[in-house]
């Protein structure tokens, strides 16, 4: 049989300001399938960074890790992010559950199946029922913290596999949910011999009956060990493996600063590649709620600026002009060009740039801080894809809508403004208004409008995805997406423009 885990050298340590902190060093290690592994160790002794580098959790383009010497799990080598044939291998539950809010429990499972309609539903009432959970809640936010670690067990085992992650299942329970729970993990484990388990804990008293071997870590010596257990030793056969402190010292080298520009620049390069990829989503389960909310959430703010803005263009344009008479027609007709090709859709685009990127990077941002998007590729969701896509197209779509409802609602604003001033009919106002918008100016409107949605959604992706631990990250991910994205939609309006005027 494969082994669970290979190790051989092996060296995980995290980024810490400015230098990289070792957690284990010179590791050389074997783990057998098939066992149910304690993984024990003191508190920010670095066990969830070290199980993080062997599920390739991190990002290449940002690293918050660094790795040093081999590592092999379930036969494969351990690459960032991990290959789909192995993810598809691991079923994983973090902490806190790591659930899509926006779903029931029930379709936080039958999402992860892999299956559909009828056949998917029955699937998840079956893992649901398995770990002891066949009537939960309507909604993930009525969950118990126990109810929720259940629905996670069971998002986990939905793919049946090789092997199971689960990081601190029972933390923040009392003793007799974490007993219980222990002991739903225990009884899953030993119904599929094959599988391994690795439990993130502290809680020994807990899973004390349970675990087969512990594995510790003891950051002080780089050291990780793995222990047999008494009671387990004669049933459990395989390697007990060894553990070294050896020469491999990760420092901070002067090439760092270089790297990470040029990995800025990297993650803008890849922007129009993930767009492209988003244009085919897999999951669309996922895309009701961001496309409604990006199209009918600002139209109402979006309408009645417009509205206001292209009064004041004309009232503006009219009672500081000295032309009277006939010569105010070229004047309506030079303002219409202006305010319905140039000032309205820009005017929308920046306005609705900042409300979907806010909303867009803060959704996401949250989702990183509750590490789902960690757990995602693990039930067969790829985020930069499934969750880009309603973001794209909600993006898109919301700003043509809100550009088209601007340029009418602009439109009645500027025309009943020259009416007021001018005492013009509504005809000949819109006559004048008019007079030089042709079907050419609309094609120009569509396109800035479909690439600012374009930018815009890659923005507040970008933004929102990158390794969020904590609230103030978050908000400092959704300010940094408004402030790019109005940014890049006002220059891209702008080059457009320049554009337009040049070919015309």
């Amino acid at each position: 049989m494969t082994a669970m885990l290979e190790l051989s050298g092996y060296a995980v340590g995290y980024r810490q300001g400015s230098t990289w902190r070792p957690m284990v060093e010179g590791v050389d290690l074997v783990l057998p399938a098939g066992e149910m592994l304690l993984f024990l160790g003191p508190s920010g002794g670095g066990k969830s960074t070290v199980i993080d580098a062997l599920l390739g959790l991190d990002d290449p383009w940002s690293p918050r890790m660094r790795t040093e010497g081999t590592a092999r799990l379930l036969g494969e080598p351990v690459t960032t992010p991990l290959r789909a044939r192995v993810r598809a291998r691991i079923g994983v539950a973090f902490q806190d559950g790591a659930l899509l809010d926006s779903f029931s429990p029930l379709n936080n499972i039958s999402l992860a199946t892999g299956l559909r309609g009828r056949a998917a539903r029955t699937r998840a009432i079956e893992l649901l029922e398995a770990v002891g959970l066949p009537d939960p809640p309507a909604t993930v936010s009525a969950l118990s913290g126990g109810q929720r670690r259940r629905v996670a067990l069971a998002r986990a085992l939905a793919r049946d596999p090789d092997l199971l992650v689960l990081d601190e299942p029972t933390a923040g329970l009392d003793p007799e949910s974490a007993a219980e729970i222990a002991a739903k993990i225990a009884e899953v484990h030993a119904a599929r011999p094959s599988r391994s388990t690795i439990i993130i804990t502290h809680d020994r008293a807990a899973f004390g009956p349970h675990g087969d071997a512990i594995l510790e870590i003891d950051p002080k010596r780089g050291t990780l060990v793995r222990h047999e257990v008494e009671r387990a030793a004669s049933a459990q056969g395989g390697s007990t493996g060894r553990a070294i402190t050896g020469p491999v010292r990760l420092e901070e080298r002067g090439w760092v600063a270089l790297a990470s520009g040029l990995r800025s620049i990297g993650r803008l390069a890849r922007a129009p590649a993930r767009i492209f990829g988003a244009l085919w989503p897999r999951h669309l389960r996922l895309f009701p709620r961001t496309i409604l909310e990006l199209i009918l959430g600002p139209a109402f703010s979006l309408v009645l600026a417009a509205g206001a803005g292209g009064a004041l263009v004309m009232a503006f344009t009219l009672e500081n002009s000295p032309l009277e008479g006939a010569l105010r027609h070229p004047l309506l007709a030079g303002a219409g060009e202006v305010l319905l090709g140039v000032a309205l859709p820009l005017l929308t685009g920046v306005l609705f740039a900042a409300r979907a990127s806010a909303g867009g990077a803060a959704r996401i941002g949250a989702m990183s801080r509750a590490r789902v998007l960690d757990a995602l590729p693990f039930v067969g969701v790829v985020p930069s894809r499934d969750l880009l896509s309603p973001l794209l197209y909600g993006s898109v779509i919301g700003m043509v809508i809100h550009s088209a409802a601007a340029i009418v609602a602009g439109s009645w604003g500027a025309l009943w403004m020259a009416q007021a001033i001018t005492g013009m009919s509504r005809y000949a106002a819109a006559s004048a208004l008019f007079a030089t918008i042709g079907a050419n100016d609309l094609r120009w409107a569509l396109t800035k409008a479909i690439l600012s949605g374009c930018a815009v959604a890659a923005v507040a992706y970008e933004a929102g995805s990158s390794r969020k631990e904590s609230a103030p990250e978050v908000e400092r991910g959704t300010t940094s997406a408004i402030t790019v994205a109005t940014l890049t939609v006002l220059l891209l309006h702008l080059g457009l423009t320049q554009w337009q005027l040049s070919v015309e």
